[in-house]
C-alpha cells in the first residue's frame, strides 16, 4: 500500500512538471508572436511592397530593372551658387561660369546643350549650369525616336531639347539608332558576333541581318547606319530598312547629316581623305593625314581635325585652316545647325565658333566615360 502511495505521488510530480514547462513554452510563443507583430507594425512589411509595385512597360525591359533597382541613378544637379549662408564651392563656382557662358555667349533665339555619358550619369552642360537630368525609362517608341539619341555603345538615352531636366534610357543592352525611317530605329548588338542589326518600326521588330566579321558600323543621328565591311567599300540600309545597298567604292570615316569624308587608295595604296556634302558632291580633298581623327559638320561645310597635339576647323570651300586648340580630342560633336563644335581636350570641353574664329574653354565638371558626345538644341 506505501508502495502504491509513492508511486502516485512520483507520477503527479511529473505531471506537474511536465504541465509547468508546457504553459512556459508557450508563453515564450507568445512573447516572440507579440514582438514579430509590434514589429510589423513599426516597420512594415517589405515583402507586400515589393509584390505589389506595378511594373513598367520599357522599351527595354533591362532598362526599366535597372532603373527600378535603383542603379544607375544619378545624384542631383549641381545647383547655381546663391544661398548667403554658405560660400559657393569650386563646384558651384564652374556651374555658374557654365551657365553665365551658354547664357551670355552661346544661346540666342536657340538654347544649346552639350550632353556626355560620366559616373555620375548623363552631365549636361547649358545655361542652367552643369546639370545632371532626372533619369527615365523610355515606355514607348513614341520618346525614343522623336528626340536625339546618345549611345556609348552600350546604353542609349533619348535627350528632349525643349526639357533639358529630364532624359530617357532608352536601351542598358544596344545601341539604337534613328534610321532616317519615320518611327523607325536599328537595334545595334555588338555583344554576339557577327554583329546583329534588329529594325523595329512603330514597336512592331521587322527582320534583321549580321553584319560580317570584321566591318565597322557608324550610326549617324537621324540619318541612320553606313556600313563598311572588311572588303571595302560603303553601305547603308535601304529606303524601306530592309538589306543594305552600296553607296560608295571607298571607305567612309566620319559622317554628318547630310555629308561624308571619304578614304580614297590607289592602285599603289596611296590614300587621302575627301569630303563630300550638299554643294559638293564632286568632292573635295583634304590636305591632312588619313589616320587623323575627323569630324565634320552637319551640311559638311567644316570639318573638325585633331592631329597630333593640334585641333584645326578646316573651311572646305576655302581651305582655310584655323588653329582651335592644343591638345588630343576625346571626344566631339557639332551643333545640329553646323554654328559650332564641342569637343573633349583633356579636362576641358572647348567650343569652337568656325564663323567668328571664336573659342570658349571651360573646365568640366567631371569628365565623360566615353567618346560619346551630343550638342541638342530647341
Amino acid at each position: 500500500m506505501a508502495d502504491t502511495e509513492v508511486g502516485s505521488e512520483s507520477r503527479s510530480s511529473v505531471g506537474g512538471m511536465r504541465r509547468r514547462r508546457m504553459i512556459s513554452v508557450f508563453v515564450v510563443l507568445g512573447l516572440i508572436a507579440l514582438v514579430a507583430l509590434i514589429a510589423t507594425l513599426v516597420f512594415g512589411d517589405d515583402g507586400d511592397d515589393v509584390a505589389d509595385e506595378p511594373t513598367v512597360p520599357a522599351i527595354d525591359r533591362v532598362a526599366a530593372d535597372s532603373t527600378s533597382s535603383g542603379a544607375d541613378v544619378p545624384a542631383g544637379p549641381v545647383a547655381r551658387s546663391g544661398d548667403p549662408n554658405f560660400p559657393p564651392s569650386d563646384d558651384h563656382l564652374a556651374s555658374d561660369r557654365i551657365a553665365d557662358l551658354f547664357r551670355l555667349d552661346i544661346d540666342g533665339d536657340r538654347r544649346y546643350a552639350v550632353v556626355y555619358p560620366s559616373q555620375m550619369g548623363l552631365q549636361m552642360l547649358s545655361s542652367d549650369g552643369a546639370t545632371v537630368p532626372e533619369l527615365k525609362v523610355a515606355v514607348g517608341f513614341e520618346e525614343a525616336v522623336r528626340f536625339p539619341l546618345l549611345s556609348n555603345g552600350e546604353q542609349t538615352w533619348a535627350v528632349d531639347p525643349s526639357d533639358l531636366s529630364t532624359v530617357y534610357l532608352v536601351s542598358t543592352q544596344f545601341e539604337v539608332v534613328d534610321i532616317g525611317l519615320e518611327g523607325a530605329v536599328a537595334f545595334i548588338n555588338p555583344s554576339i558576333a557577327p554583329t546583329n542589326i534588329g529594325i523595329s518600326s512603330f514597336g512592331a521588330w521587322g527582320p534583321g541581318f549580321d553584319v560580317p566579321v570584321g566591318s565597322e558600323i557608324m550610326g549617324v543621328p537621324g540619318r541612320g547606319l553606313l556600313i563598311v565591311p572588311a572588303t571595302g567599300g560603303t553601305y547603308r540600309l535601304t529606303r524601306r530598312g530592309v538589306g543594305v545597298e552600296k553607296v560608295s567604292d571607298d571607305r567612309v570615316v566620319a559622317a554628318g547629316m547630310q555629308s561624308e569624308v571619304y578614304e580614297r587608295c590607289d592602285e599603289v595604296l596611296v590614300c587621302e581623305l575627301y569630303v563630300t556634302g550638299v554643294d559638293n558632291t564632286e568632292g573635295t580633298r583634304l590636305d591632312v593625314g588619313v589616320t587623323s581623327q575627323v569630324y565634320i559638320s552637319p551640311l559638311g561645310e567644316f570639318v573638325l581635325i585633331a592631329s597630333g597635339d593640334v585641333a584645326q576647323i578646316i573651311e572646305i570651300e576655302t581651305g582655310d585652316r584655323w588653329d582651335v586648340a592644343e591638345g588630343a580630342i576625346s571626344a566631339a560633336g557639332w551643333s545640329p545647325d553646323g554654328r559650332f563644335v564641342a569637343f573633349v581636350s583633356g579636362n576641358d570641353v572647348v567650343l569652337g565658333f568656325p564663323n567668328d574664329r571664336r573659342a570658349e574653354r571651360l573646365t568640366l565638371p567631371i569628365l565623360p566615360t566615353s567618346s560619346a558626345l551630343l550638342v541638342v538644341a530647341d
